[in-house]
């Protein structure tokens, strides 16, 4: 059983790898090439890669969180996120999938929202993106609606109230009850119909339990559903983020970064967001082995690193790092993990061999630019 988890975790985290890592370089390109065209065509265009590379990205997330909800590792972060940025990403996602299908999508701010909350930004976009992408589904006609309804607050924390109604084809009473379960649909037939793969609301529920929330929901055959969505967010307290942001000039000025990529359209990804960022130098490295050549070589001030490559992978590198394999004065250089690896073990495992940060692929690039400023910060 333990031998079968193994190859089960091994599968897993491969595949993740095998497929962010195409996604990463499909999602960063086209926003690349966006920030540089002006030709609305083009870019509405762009934005239809964008959202269906999203689309797939948030089924390949519900495979690997089944798994982990199986096997009771599904956690969240706890860090400060921009809730507007958030909010923002996830009505473009559902805008476009609703304008596919002729339906109408109306958002609704009912209550003055706080800029930043503690609380894990990628699960919360899952969770309403499931929910949407759902109601957009089972919707042949008509509206999709999310509403912002309430906010509570208490010393320490923020519960907001999240409805997401549409006229779709509602669900019958005695189906409810199972509505939360994995693979179930309302028909068989549905999975043929509308398909998916029935894993959205099951994982919305393990979500919003770890979020201390809870999710109900209420249908009427041939009328509509609406589903209401209750989650619990610590206060974010006042943080140097934005001084530090505001010194970006001074904290990147002369900086050279060593990016250990194997992928020669992911290092393409890293460089067309380095090179808007000025003041600093940068230089790449097809794995390990040639890392610890370029840094004996050559002084540098940060290395991303990715963790599955050829010849030297990034937790070994980052160990011959440490013991000073790359000249004793980059002992101690900010490591930050950038990788297709979304797994829990690999996290515990890259901080286990010394790196400072963690981040995910696709690449996002401004998470990317407050990793990078805050390793500077912090030196």
């Amino acid at each position: 059983s333990e031998e079968s988890n193994e190859i089960k975790s091994y599968f897993l985290s491969n595949m993740s790898h095998e497929l962010r890592t195409p996604l990463n370089a499909i999602l960063g390109l086209s926003q690349s090439i966006m920030s540089e065209i002006s030709d609305e065509k083009i870019k509405e265009n762009l934005e239809v890669i964008k959202y269906s590379s999203v689309s797939l990205l948030t089924s390949i997330d519900d495979i690997l969180d089944y798994s982990k909800i199986e096997k009771g590792e599904l956690n969240l972060e706890r860090k400060p996120f921009d809730l507007q940025k958030s909010l923002t990403e996830i009505k473009s996602l559902s805008y476009q999938q609703a304008r596919d299908k002729g339906l109408t999508f109306i958002y609704e701010e009912n209550v003055e929202l706080p800029k930043r909350i503690v609380g894990d930004a990628v699960r919360f976009r899952q969770i309403l993106n499931n929910v949407l992408h759902n109601a957009i589904k089972f919707t042949p006609s008509g509206k999709v609606k999310l509403q912002i309804t309430q906010l509570e607050e208490n010393e320490e924390n923020q519960i907001l109230t999240f409805n997401v109604s549409d006229t779709g084809i509602g669900i019958r009473p005695e189906k409810l009850d199972r509505i939360f379960e994995s693979f179930i649909q309302e028909q068989i037939d549905d999975k043929r119909k509308f398909g998916g793969f029935g894993l959205g609301l099951c994982i919305v529920k393990a979500l919003v339990n770890l979020y201390q929330g809870s999710v109900s929901i209420e249908s009427n055959v041939g009328l509509g559903t609406t589903v209401e969505v209750k989650l619990t967010f610590q206060k974010a307290q006042q943080e140097p983020l934005e001084l530090i942001k505001k010194d970006s000039k001074a904290l990147l000025k002369g900086k050279s970064i060593l990016v250990v990529e194997d992928n020669p359209v992911n290092q393409l990804v890293i460089k067309s967001i380095l090179r808007k960022w000025e003041g600093i130098t940068f230089d790449f490295a097809g794995h390990g082995l040639e890392a610890l050549e370029k840094l004996n070589s050559k002084s540098f001030d940060l290395i991303l690193m990715d963790l599955q490559m050829p010849e030297m992978d990034g937790y070994e590198a980052t160990v011959a790092i440490r013991g000073g394999k790359g000249g004793l004065r980059h002992t101690n250089i900010p490591i930050i993990a950038v990788t297709a690896d979304t797994t829990e073990k690999s996290k515990i495992h890259a901080n286990s061999v010394g790196m400072d940060d963690y981040m995910t692929k696709p690449v996002d690039s401004e998470l990317l630019f407050e990793k990078v400023l805050k390793a500077f910060y912090l030196e």
